[in-house]
Formats: structure tokens, C-alpha cells, sequence
């Protein structure tokens, strides 16, 4: 016993670590000596625990007594090493480190703080429960009868009784401390950590607790913590720090009342609560229950499945499709146990038994038909839609910025923390508008942006998902693209995450492999991530599936290992970080580049800056940024939504719209200028056909057309020649930047992905097939007839012309190849080439043949 063994820790005082530990939590050094905590060495926390031999050491150990209500030591303590031991629980994978030891074969206690024990007896002051020591002191300092329980299920007394199949019966009973205190008729509190929302173990902790203390006759309300600012979890004394005594005085005057923690047997009398009789009427059963479920206020359905928000738990191993770090909300599918758990949380579940002549009303599980029913039945009328969910605050539609809680005319639930600060000006100013994008620019300052344009852009990544609800239609991916390496890429796009979401961006792993991809982009919209980062891109990026999700605001893909589908919304903003990224195919015109461009060979060792660590910078003034980039929408919005005359932006028209029109309403560049240099430089695919049409007339001088066959193989072959003109190495060079190598096939692919679009004023079109039906190629000037038009037609094309178009023209019967044209074997030509290969064709008369 604490009050009776030689190592007495009577006397020991708190080390400075301690110090600083205790008071991050908000205890001060009079409030820990009044409590009497202390620092002990690890030998002494042995004894006191009662450990007969010791696998390892603890290090210094915090040391926290346990004192009845008179004041005097208990035989029981807790010990919090410095060092925990692991221990990995029965049927678990990873080993958990073991925070708080308590004396061995010793019973659960609660903890009465010294500061509350004179409250804890007044029946007339509201009990407050608690999660652990620390937290109790806290409460007791602000003046609450607090106490607190060493976990969340250590306040049942002894166990659980059990039947003969070994299943648990009864109700829980509380544990013989709760005895010394007057609980009847008395308000009770109970305040466990925010992920009590989240985690189904800790909620029926609770909801157990609840019960149990409402059987004492107490009248119990629950106190819901909100989490940090990057979701991490809070516990009472977390969140008083960070948001203040005042803040938590009002989440207890706000406390949850609700039946939602009643048990059904304590629920008979109160008409809130649905009694739902089973019956063969299986529809009305199934009805009935749907309907029961939307009483559940963390509860949604999202894509054709029930969902809930929650927050990661630990950071997403490095190996996965999609990478988020610990305490990043996401929206979850509710697991079919669930279901069924809250069927018998939010109804009394009963069925007629008959006694002879007599029928009665006895307790009954929801059959397994409703479940399934009701999980999966796609469509629940009484229950809130999602389509997206923030932690940050968000414009809405009716330029009134969107804080905590959930917006049915646009299904957004916002959490925002309850530190972070917002002021935006009813009616901003200029001088309000020029102050916040001031402010917003010192932040990227000491960025080389290419030119102004760019820096634009960068606010416009910025804005973008501030004003989700503005517009209409999905943006465009921002690229953060750099000139080398170490110019800052990643931490100008954590300046944009750090801002909106108070975390690092969800990041997901591009792939060209389309398959793979679309899994991907399905579990990024059933997961309701604002935004996503696409890190470190290397080679081309763009294919048919990314360019479809940068021009869709909803996403129809398969679930993973499941035969259902998604089909709900995607509400993303698209981001990406790289090195000189090569765009590939329609993927440009969807990018809003922002360029960093730097002179120094080794950026990374610059010095000089005006910021020097940044993200603390930028965490320190979140609210301040947010509030700025706020106020830059709602000036424009309240001006009254003013144009200004700037070029249209394919598939983006609302998102242009919108943040471009407010960045230049704010007196700065159009970002939509650091889109123009891009696209003549970025689509590689385009200058690649760009070079293959100017030299056209070397391949096809009569203007007949050439399969995509023929021109590999004269590619292939002149190549070979000791002398080869130039317009063949740059041919062959695009073919194989184009298509990976020269490859006929591939190359008739690709023709027919790019016909009759403009590569510097021509365009490839299909010409009339030859006699052996070969799909044939030309070039012709945009807005103009091909070379094969011009020609006369052969009395073996001219029906064939009356009933099909020339760019209509395909693939017919016969021993062609497709698209790539005819098999090299068959080809009409000498394949026995000279010295010159190409004699009687670069020596033609070019203006002829143009002509």
C-alpha cells in the first residue's frame, strides 16, 4: 500500500519533464501538488504495483495517488511510465503500449480530484465523470464536481454474470465507489474523449454507463468533445487548452439529453422511442425500421449506402493507393453489424408469443430480413444525403460562409475545430480585399513563381475549395510543376493544405494502368476527401480515366472486393506536385499550371527567407489566412458577382466563373494565363503529331493516303540508310515518343484517336481505302479538303464514295491489318531500297504538291 511500503513516494517531487506534461494538459505545479503527483524511479513503481519480477525498466514514472473522499491514501495508485511495456492483445496483430499500470489484482476505483471532494458530496451541484486522472484535475479546477474513470469500461463491478452457453446477461453494475456518493435524482455529465462519436467500442462504453447510472435514478446528459484541428482526438483537458474554459461551459449547457442512450428497456414509456412489432408484413417492418434509423444524428447516406464521418485513427502506411494522416475525417460505409446495433439503439424490438388463449408482447432481436433490408436497400427517405464533407469553413451558395454543423439545401456537413477563428466582413472593403490578399501573398513570397500569372494560380488552388459550393461542375487539377528539383513543390502545396484543411493533403498514387486508377478514384469519392494531392508525378501524366474524373462532379465505379457499385458524388479538388511534368493526350486543357522556376543549381541550400519555417508560420495563423481568402469571395459575391470579360475555360465554365472572376475582381492577374504557355508545350502527343503532319508530304507526296504500316516500314528502312534525310529522324523520334516505339499498330491507334483534330492548322483525316481495303491516312488544312479529295476518283472508289463519306471511311472486309494498314508482306512497293531510299519522293515538288 501507498500508505504503508518503505518506498513511501512521500517526499518525491515532479521532474521537469513531468512538469511540462502536466502542463500541456493545463495543471499547473500547485494544482499537481495539491493532487499529489510526483516523479518516482522505476524500482519504486515496481513495488507499488506489486510486480514480483521485472521484464524491464519503466524509467521515471508519474506517479498518481488515489485518496477517498476524506482525504485519506487509498491502497490503489496509477503509474505512468516513461518507458511503457507492450503487450499484444488475445487475438491481435500489433502489440499496444500499455499508458497507465495500476497495482496488481487490485479493483477498478474512481479517482475524486482534491479540488472537488466537498462538491462530489453536494447532491445539489452536477456530477461530472470523466476518462482518466488528468482530465478529472482539469474539471475540478474550473469548479465541477468531477471524478474520473480509469477507462471507459472500468467503472463495472466485477463481471458480467453469464449463462450456461457463456453469453453475457444482465446489466452492468457500477462499482462500489459510485456508493459513496448521492447519485439519485442527481444531473450526471459524462465527458469521454472525442472519439466517442467515432468509436463504436467507446459509444457502448457509454451508452453501458449511461444506463446503468439512470437505473441509480440519475439524470444523465452526454457532453460531445469536438476533436483538434487536424481531427486529432481531444480529451477534456486537450480541449480546454485549445478552446477555453468558456467553450467547454457551453458544450455542458448544450449537452445531449436525447434517448439515444437509453436501453430498450429503460426506453418502454418514452413515446420518442419506436416500438417495432415483428410480422410477415415484411415491408411494413422494413418501413418502420428505415424510419427509426434517422434519429441517429451522425448518420447519412451517401451513394447509394448508409455512411458515417470519422477520423483516421493512425497515419496510412506508405504502401497504399491513398495515404492520409492520423485524424483526417472521412466518410466510412456502415458495416451490416452496425446496422443492426442501432436498429436496437434507436427501437424496442418485440413479437406476440401466445399464452393459450392469450397473446403478449415479448422483447425480440431485429430479424436478419429487416437488416438486409434495410442496409441495402439503396434509398433511405428519412435520412440526410452527404455529398461532402469539410473541416475548415466554406462559402456557400448564398455567399454566407458555412461554420460547424450540417446544410441540408447543399448536403454539407461542416466539423470545424473549436479553436479556429474566423472574422469575415459582412460587406468587405477595398481596403478589407487589398489587406487579405496582402497577407495571403506574404505566405508564398519567397517562392520563384515563373511569372505573375502563376502566383494567381496558386490562389486560385487556394480558393477553389473555399468556394466548392459557388459553382456548378468539378475545377481543374492544380499542378505545382518546377523547373528542378528542391524548388519547393511540396511545400507551397502544404501552404494550400496547412491553410484550408489544417492537415497535409490526402495523397494518392498515379498510375497509367486504367484499371488500377479507377479503384482508386472510386475509393477517393466513397471516402468524401475535399482534396487530393498526386505527389511527385514522373513521366506522362493523363490517360481516359484521370481525364474523365478532372471533368466529372460524379464518379460510377465498383467497390473493392465487392460486387456493388458507387454512384454518388465526386467533390474533389485535384492537386499534383512534379518535375517538368510531361501531359499526355486531352490532359492539358483540364491542368492550371503553377510554375516554379529557379536560377539556382541547388535551391535546397538557399538561404535568406522570409519565413523560415513556414508551416509553423502558417499553422500559427491559420485562422487569419482562412479568413482572408474568405473575404476575397465574399467582396466579389457582394459586389454583385461582376464579369470581366475573360476567355472561356471548356468544362470549367462555373468554376471560372467564379474564382477566376473573384481573383481578378481583387486587383490580380488572370490565373487562367498560366494555362496558355502550357498548352503549347506540355501535350507532348500534340507535338509529337504536330511533326509527323509537317512532314507528311515526304511520306505521302501524291496525296493519296499511306497506312500507318507503310510509314513504320520506310521509317524502319530509311533510317538504315548511311545518309538519312533529317525529316526521318525526327518522324521516327515522334513515333516512338508518341506510341513507345515504332509499332504500326500502335501507331494506327493513335491516328485514329487524333483524326481531323488541328496539329498547327492540319489535321489527319481518313482517306478512301485502296483495292485491298487497307484503312489509308492523309493530311489535309484544317477548314479545307484533304490531299485525297482533291484526286479523281478511281471508277473502283467512285460508288463506294456515293454511300459513305471520306471521313467516315473504316475498316471493311478483307486481309488489312485495321488501322495500321496493310501487312509489310503485301506492301505495293520495292522493298530492295538504294542508296537513296526515298529517290522520286523528297525530290517532288513540294508547292505542287501542296497544290
Amino acid at each position: 500500500m501507498i500508505r504503508d511500503l518503505d518506498t513511501d513516494p512521500k517526499g518525491y517531487t515532479l521532474s521537469a519533464d513531468h512538469l511540462a506534461e502536466l502542463a500541456k494538459s493545463g495543471i499547473d505545479a500547485e494544482a499537481a501538488r495539491r493532487a499529489g503527483l510526483c516523479t518516482i524511479p522505476s524500482k519504486t513503481a515496481s513495488n507499488l504495483l506489486g510486480w514480483t519480477r521485472q521484464t524491464g525498466t519503466l524509467g521515471n514514472c508519474l506517479l498518481i495517488p488515489y485518496f477517498g473522499l476524506d482525504g485519506k491514501p487509498t491502497d490503489y495508485c496509477q503509474v505512468k511510465p516513461t518507458n511503457p511495456r507492450e503487450v499484444k492483445p488475445k487475438g491481435g496483430r500489433t502489440a499496444k503500449a500499455i499508458k497507465y499500470e495500476s497495482p496488481r489484482d487490485s479493483a477498478n476505483h474512481l479517482y475524486f480530484p482534491a479540488d472537488a471532494r466537498e462538491h462530489l458530496l453536494d447532491a445539489a451541484q452536477p456530477l461530472l465523470i470523466t476518462e482518466g486522472a488528468k482530465k478529472a484535475i482539469v474539471a475540478a479546477s474550473l469548479g465541477y464536481a468531477a471524478l474520473a474513470v480509469t477507462g471507459v469500461w472500468n467503472w463495472v463491478r466485477g463481471g458480467r454474470p453469464t449463462d450456461t452457453t457463456g453469453k453475457r446477461v444482465g446489466r452492468p453494475q457500477l462499482i462500489d465507489d459510485f456508493g459513496l456518493l448521492p447519485i439519485a435524482n442527481r444531473k450526471v455529465y459524462i465527458v469521454f474523449d472525442s472519439d466517442a462519436a467515432e468509436k463504436d467500442s467507446v459509444r457502448a462504453a457509454e451508452m453501458a454507463l449511461a444506463t446503468a447510472l439512470r437505473h441509480a435514478d440519475a439524470a444523465v446528459a452526454i457532453v460531445r468533445l469536438t476533436g483538434g484541428p487536424a481531427g486529432e482526438k481531444y480529451g477534456l483537458d486537450d480541449y480546454v487548452v485549445a478552446c477555453g474554459a468558456e467553450s467547454f461551459a457551453k458544450l455542458i449547457a448544450d449537452a445531449d439529453t436525447s434517448a439515444e442512450y437509453r436501453q430498450p428497456e429503460d426506453r418502454d414509456a418514452d413515446d420518442r422511442i419506436p416500438r417495432i412489432t415483428i410480422s410477415t408484413h415484411e415491408h411494413q417492418v422494413n418501413a418502420e425500421a428505415r424510419k427509426a434509423l434517422a434519429a441517429d444524428p451522425d448518420l447519412y447516406q451517401r451513394g447509394g449506402m448508409l455512411v458515417r464521418v470519422v477520423a483516421a485513427d493512425t497515419d496510412t502506411p506508405t504502401d497504399e493507393a491513398i495515404r492520409v494522416t492520423a485524424g483526417t475525417p472521412e466518410i466510412v460505409p456502415l458495416k451490416r453489424s452496425l446496422t443492426r446495433e442501432k436498429l436496437t439503439q434507436y427501437a424496442v424490438w418485440q413479437r406476440e408469443k401466445t399464452k393459450g388463449e392469450d397473446v403478449e408482447l415479448v422483447p425480440a432481436h431485429p430479424p436478419g430480413w429487416t437488416v438486409d433490408a434495410v442496409h441495402e436497400c439503396g434509398g433511405w427517405p428519412d435520412i440526410r444525403h452527404l455529398d461532402s464533407m469539410t473541416g475548415y469553413p466554406i462559402m456557400l451558395p448564398t455567399g454566407a460562409v458555412a461554420t460547424d454543423g450540417y446544410h441540408d439545401s447543399c448536403r454539407l456537413l461542416v466539423r470545424m475545430p473549436c479553436d479556429l477563428d474566423i472574422a469575415v466582413p459582412d460587406r468587405p472593403t477595398p481596403g478589407d480585399v487589398g489587406d487579405a490578399v496582402r497577407l495571403l501573398l506574404d505566405v508564398v513570397c519567397d517562392f520563384p513563381f515563373a511569372n505573375e500569372s502563376h502566383k494567381s494560380a496558386w490562389l486560385a488552388a487556394l480558393l477553389t475549395p473555399l468556394a466548392w459550393q459557388m459553382f456548378s461542375g468539378p475545377a481543374p487539377l492544380f499542378l505545382i510543376d518546377k523547373n528542378v528539383r528542391g524548388a519547393g513543390a511540396g511545400l507551397l502545396g502544404d501552404t494550400i493544405s496547412l491553410i484550408v484543411f489544417g492537415h497535409p493533403f490526402a495523397t494518392a498514387v498515379y498510375t497509367n494502368n486504367t484499371e488500377e486508377l479507377a479503384k482508386t478514384v472510386t475509393a477517393i469519392a466513397m471516402a468524401g476527401h475535399p482534396a487530393v494531392m498526386f505527389d511527385n508525378l514522373s513521366g506522362k501524366f493523363g490517360n481516359a480515366v484521370i481525364d474523365q474524373a478532372l471533368t466529372s462532379s460524379r464518379w460510377d465505379g465498383r467497390i473493392l472486393q465487392e460486387s456493388r457499385h458507387y454512384r454518388g458524388p465526386l467533390n474533389v479538388v485535384w492537386y499534383g506536385t512534379g518535375n517538368n511534368v510531361q501531359l499526355g493526350a486531352d490532359t492539358p486543357r483540364r491542368i492550371l499550371p503553377i510554375r516554379l522556376e529557379t536560377q539556382e543549381e541547388r535551391p535546397e541550400l538557399r538561404t535568406g527567407y522570409r519565413h523560415t519555417d513556414l508551416r509553423a508560420h502558417v499553422r500559427a495563423n491559420r485562422g487569419r489566412l482562412l479568413s482572408a481568402a474568405l473575404t476575397i469571395l465574399r467582396a466579389w459575391h457582394v459586389a454583385g458577382r461582376p464579369t470581366h470579360g475573360l476567355p472561356a475555360w471548356g468544362s470549367y465554365e462555373g468554376w471560372s466563373g467564379v474564382v477566376r472572376e473573384a481573383i481578378v475582381h481583387a486587383g490580380l492577374p488572370d490565373p487562367g494565363l498560366a494555362r496558355d504557355a502550357m498548352m503549347d508545350t506540355a501535350d507532348t502527343d500534340a507535338a509529337n503529331m504536330r511533326t509527323i503532319l509537317l512532314h507528311w508530304h515526304h511520306l505521302d507526296p501524291t496525296g493519296h493516303g499511306i497506312t500507318a504500316a507503310d510509314i513504320v516500314l520506310r521509317t524502319k528502312s530509311v533510317s538504315l540508310d548511311l545518309d538519312p534525310p533529317e525529316w526521318i529522324a525526327d518522324i521516327r523520334d515522334a513515333i516512338e515518343d508518341l506510341c513507345g516505339r515504332l509499332d504500326s499498330r500502335l501507331l494506327g491507334y493513335k491516328f485514329r484517336h487524333f483524326a481531323r483534330r488541328n496539329f498547327g492548322g492540319l489535321a489527319l483525316d481518313k482517306a478512301d481505302p485502296d483495292r485491298k481495303n487497307a484503312n489509308r491516312w492523309t493530311a489535309r488544312p484544317v477548314g479545307g479538303r484533304s490531299h485525297a479529295g482533291d484526286q479523281k476518283p478511281s471508277p473502283a472508289t467512285s460508288k463506294r464514295r456515293n454511300t459513305c463519306s471520306l471521313v467516315q471511311l473504316g475498316k471493311t472486309t478483307g486481309t488489312d491489318a485495321g488501322d495500321a494498314g496493310d501487312d509489310p508482306g503485301q506492301l505495293g512497293f520495292d522493298l530492295s531500297f538504294s542508296s537513296n531510299p526515298v529517290r522520286g519522293i523528297v525530290d517532288l515538288d513540294r508547292k505542287a504538291v501542296a497544290q
